[in-house]
């Protein structure tokens, strides 16, 4: 529904103004939506239960920070570049999402214990 909504540019264009992104706002209103159907649940928590969750799955430190919006703690080198392709991120949110995650980790460790 917020994609059909959206401008060309933003995917919520009403927190963007001439004086800038007011993420606040947009915070404020995601965190009163989550606490009203989630049992008092806020961003907060969903993005700390994220970072949790991918731990679990062994995605790499450094796309854990980028889904997250973290600064990476990996050093110099990995501020670099573009991150993560968005194929990338969505092999793993899909692995996180999978049913079969002890399956797919033990697969992992089979073929040497690489990165996905």
């Amino acid at each position: 529904m917020a994609l059909r909504q959206s401008d060309d540019e933003w995917l919520f264009s009403r927190y963007i103004h001439d004086d800038g992104c007011r993420a606040t706002h947009a915070s404020n209103a995601l965190n009163k939506w989550l606490k009203a159907r989630f049992g008092g649940l806020t961003a907060y928590s969903l993005r700390h239960t994220m970072r949790d969750r991918l731990r679990e799955v062994e995605a790499p430190l450094e796309l854990i920070d980028q889904i997250g919006g973290w600064s990476t703690v990996g050093g110099v080198g990995s501020e670099y570049g573009m991150g993560y392709s968005l194929e990338k991120l969505r092999l793993w949110l899909n692995i996180l999402a999978s049913e079969n995650v002890p399956e797919l980790l033990s697969a992992k460790r089979a073929h040497g214990g690489g990165e996905i």
